[in-house]
This record gives C-alpha cells, sequence and structure tokens, in this order.
C-alpha cells in the first residue's frame, strides 16, 4: 500500500487527521523524551547495538541533512485534519496572492501553529503559492521532528541568512512574527498576539520590497488550556529563546490540540510596502502601524463570520 492509499483508507475511517496529529505532535512533544528512555532501556537490557543505532538515528540530522521526500509530504497533506477537528477552514484574499514576494504572516502562534500548519505548511490549497515556511532554529536540533521537517521540503530555519537567501531571490515567504512570545501569552478562549515589539518582518519586507499579508487563524487559542502565571518571567526566557509554556490539550492525549476547536484561517488583503534598501526606525515604525491596523481590521470583518463575534484581539 503506497502513501496515497494510505490516506484514503485512514479517511474513509475518520483517522486521518488523528494520524497526521500524532506524527507531527508526537514527533515534537515526545521525540526527544522518547529517545532518551530508549537509550536507557536498551542500556539497562545489555542491548548496546539497539542504543547505539537510537543515538545515531537523534544525531542524525547534524550529520546529513535528510532530503525531502515529496510522497511523504504528500501524505501529511493528503491525510490534513480529516476527522480530528470540528472544524478547519480557511478563505484567501479576493485577489489571488502573488505568485512572489509575496509575505504571508500568520497570526497567532498558538502552541502547536495549527493555522500555520494545516492552512499554510500541509495544504493542499497552499501549494502552488511555493512559499517557504520560516519556522524556529531549535527545531531542527529536536531528534526526529528536525528529520521530518527536512522531508517536508518547504520548511527553512528562521534565521536571518535565510531570510535574505530566500527574499533575496523574490521568492514567497511565511513566517509567525509573535514567535514564541506569541505562546507565551496564548489564554484559552481569548485572541491575543505579541506583536507590539515585534518588527524585524517589516524590516525585511521594506528591503525587498515586499507585499505583506495579514493571515488570522480564529479558533487557535481554544487548540490548549495554558499555563498563565508568570507571564513577565516567561517572556523574559523567550529573550533566550526558551518556550515557557505549560498546555494540555486532547483529554486523552494531552500533547495533542483539543478536537472540538473551530479553526478558520482568513487572509487579509495584500500591503504593498515600498522597496527601502536601508529602512530606518521611523519607516518601520510606519508601516509596522499599518500593519497591525490591518491585521486588527482583518479580525474584525472576518470574527463574526468564524464564529468568534463576541471577541476582541488584544495586540501586545
Amino acid at each position: 500500500m503506497g502513501f496515497k492509499e494510505a490516506a484514503e483508507a485512514l479517511r474513509s475511517v475518520g483517522l486521518a487527521g488523528l494520524t497526521t496529529h500524532l506524527i507531527l505532535g508526537g514527533s515534537w512533544v515526545l521525540g526527544s523524551p522518547a529517545m532518551v528512555v530508549a537509550v536507557v532501556v536498551a542500556s539497562r537490557l545489555n542491548a548496546p547495538i539497539v542504543a547505539a543505532s537510537v543515538l545515531v538515528l537523534g544525531t542524525l540530522q547534524f550529520v546529513l541533512s535528510p532530503k525531502p521526500w515529496p510522497g511523504f509530504a504528500r501524505f501529511l497533506r493528503d491525510c490534513g485534519t480529516h476527522g480530528y477537528y470540528a472544524s478547519c477552514t480557511m478563505q484567501l484574499p479576493k485577489a489571488d496572492i502573488k505568485r512572489s514576494k509575496s509575505m504571508l504572516c500568520y497570526h497567532p502562534h498558538g502552541i502547536e501553529c495549527v493555522g500555520y500548519s494545516f492552512n499554510g505548511i500541509h495544504s493542499p490549497e497552499m501549494m502552488r503559492y511555493e512559499a517557504t515556511y520560516i519556522i524556529a532554529s531549535g527545531i531542527f536540533y529536536l531528534p526526529i521532528f528536525s528529520i521530518i521537517c527536512y522531508w517536508l521540503g518547504n520548511v527553512k530555519s528562521a534565521t536571518a541568512q535565510t531570510m535574505r537567501d530566500v527574499m533575496g531571490r523574490g521568492k514567497n515567504v511565511a513566517l509567525l512574527p509573535g514567535g514564541f512570545e506569541d505562546a507565551t501569552v496564548m489564554v484559552k478562549g481569548q485572541e491575543r498576539i505579541y506583536l507590539k515589539h515585534r518588527k524585524g518582518f517589516v524590516k525585511f519586507a521594506l528591503r525587498y520590497g515586499y507585499a505583506v499579508y495579514p493571515v488570522y487563524t480564529f479558533g487557535e487559542s481554544d487548540t490548549f488550556a495554558t499555563f498563565t502565571k508568570f507571564p513577565g518571567f516567561r517572556l523574559w526566557l523567550n529573550q533566550y529563546k526558551i518556550p515557557a509554556v505549560l498546555a494540555w490539550g486532547n483529554p486523552w492525549l494531552p500533547f495533542l490540540p483539543r478536537p472540538e476547536a473551530r479553526l478558520h484561517t482568513a487572509f487579509g488583503e495584500p500591503i504593498e510596502f515600498p522597496k527601502i534598501e536601508s529602512p530606518t526606525d521611523a519607516d518601520v515604525d510606519l508601516w509596522h502601524t499599518k500593519y497591525v491596523t490591518e491585521l486588527v481590521n482583518l479580525f474584525e470583518t472576518h470574527k463574526a463570520q468564524a464564529g468568534y463575534g463576541d471577541r476582541t484581539l488584544m495586540v501586545l
């Protein structure tokens, strides 16, 4: 049975979405501890070959980067979220997204970036735009999950060099401006994003003259309940690239999102940034303010249709 047939079989029994989440969420959250446990157990059982094999698997991505595996990436797209969430939809802008020099800015980050993943990275509808999806560089140090990221082929590490390489060639790029801080300020049932002090994406958009699309996923904040105490301390930890969050989702598998969530990703119309090779702080502040205004307008325009008409977007 090939990947295509496997995806069809899983969809027919309503397990496609769960399978996708187990592969992605399971490898991300449980990959490292599972490998540690495997090495310890193998050592206790006097099985050094098994222990060594696990260690090799865990360090493989540091020795040679795995090549993209189109069949595997297509399997995840075919499985998608089928049968997992109450709903997961998306609405593209009226004018089609440009095939070049477009920056897609997704909000909020959430705990597991559900909107970014399934209405972005793994979305069949988004494949034609050929965007490079930027993810935290630390993810490429995780065993198992980092290998999966290499297999996908359309994700890259969040470094300045990556941004220069992609945008210098005029390629489409997608990112999560809120980063770890977005996850840190997340409160279940509230719409909160960390954006007032996130301006790096604006500077890059100005340097290369990109069209910037605000993107908002309604329902992302309902995917996990979160620990909300000591926000100042946890935001301070974020400065050192430490994702200071504690979250629990699915009652049966807490490391997975809550399946009752209703997700809707709305794409705003493009904001045409001018090309300014050396933008000043004033330039960045001006266009950052314009971006925030358009993002709030996008939220207000679509919240009732998405089923969240009683909520207000908090920009922190």
